[in-house]
């Protein structure tokens, strides 16, 4: 078995590491790290350095350089279909599906580890959602490497996330997830204002749904 499967059937159980990720996991806390924002501050650079300095600090709350972590990128196939309409006049929807091949090649992996001895230890795992999601999902591919937070280049990989589409387009950028192995919570890099959290524990979520309460909507 997989170290990433290990951990989910061992440790964090039940956790699922794909989209739509609040929807599917417990104990999770969508951030608005834009919210209160646009009527301080009009100049657009601003505002991403406030964004950023925010995802930065929430980071910096629940990791520590030394912690052991999953770094998890994700890539995903997504259903495709077309309406067929029968002799007799019935409507059906017919799946035209065509699996991609991923490869490290095409995935934005190497700019955020720090050695490319690591790079060695990267492993993927995939699994088929069928049709039990709701954002058109067939297939996730969990790309994943077992080590530790100094490893990898978070303040770089949180920037861009924040900066792709809206200053550059950074090519192959995917899907993100850090989760800290030993206390059990997921941070998951969204888009240019929005994180997810999510907590194995109900005593953790409670503490940083309270401490983080200004950047969640009512």
């Amino acid at each position: 078995m997989s170290e990433l499967k290990n951990y989910i059937s061992n440790s964090y159980i039940n956790l699922k590491l794909h989209q739509p990720f609040c929807s599917v996991n417990k104990n999770t806390i969508p951030l608005d790290l834009k919210k209160d924002i646009d009527g301080l501050i009009s100049e657009d650079n601003r505002i991403l350095d406030l964004v950023y300095s925010r995802a930065l600090d929430v980071f910096n709350d629940l990791f520590e350089d030394e912690n052991d972590i999953l770094f998890v990128i994700n890539k995903y196939d997504y259903f495709q279909w077309e309406i067929t309409q029968s002799e007799n006049g019935k409507y059906d929807c017919k799946y035209l599906y065509d699996e991609p091949t991923y490869t490290q090649k095409y995935i934005r992996i190497n700019p955020y580890i720090c050695s490319k001895n690591l790079l060695k230890k990267l492993n993927c795992i995939s699994t088929d959602l069928e049709k039990t999601n709701d954002v058109g999902i067939k297939n996730v591919y969990n790309f994943y490497i077992d080590c530790k937070v100094k490893d990898i280049k978070y303040k770089r990989l949180i920037r861009e996330l924040i900066e792709d589409e809206l200053v550059n387009n950074f090519k192959g950028i995917a899907d993100y997830y850090i989760v800290h192995k030993k206390n059990k919570y997921v941070y998951h890099l969204c888009n240019d204002e929005w994180i997810d959290l999510s907590f194995n524990k109900d005593e953790d979520f409670e503490k940083s749904k309270e401490k983080y309460s200004k950047y969640i909507h009512d």
